[in-house]
């Protein structure tokens, strides 16, 4: 029986974390209420900071492309020969990797510390 294998890592998709297996979704919802906005200062600091985001994917070469929803955005990183992006099994960090090899339960993002507890 044939059995599909991430072409990065070698693992069936589901157990997968690399970005071609699953994507990075930016969803666009109410901003006031993702963001536990409580005033019009809380709004502005809320759509400033997707604007840093977007200007720093720009930077580090990433495009966008439609995602499942009306209101979905894939986020695609760049690609190298070799390599592929894969992410911190802690923290979700964004990481390039050499193909073949598994994403790492820690990285210099996080040093094996959960984020946001």
């Amino acid at each position: 029986m044939f059995e599909y294998r991430c072409r990065n890592t070698g693992l069936e998709p589901f157990h997968c974390l690399c970005l071609d297996c699953f994507p990075d979704v930016h969803l666009f919802g109410p901003i006031g209420a993702e963001a536990g906005c409580k005033s019009i200062d809380d709004i502005i600091n809320a759509i400033q900071n997707q604007i840093d985001y977007f200007t720093q994917l720009k930077k580090d070469g990433y495009k966008i492309r439609m995602g499942d929803g009306v209101d979905s955005l894939e986020i695609i990183p760049p690609r190298r020969k070799g390599f592929y992006w894969g992410r911190c099994k802690t923290c979700g960090h964004h990481l390039e990797l050499p193909k073949g090899t598994q994403q790492p339960t820690r990285c210099e993002n996080c040093q094996g510390v959960k984020q946001g507890v």
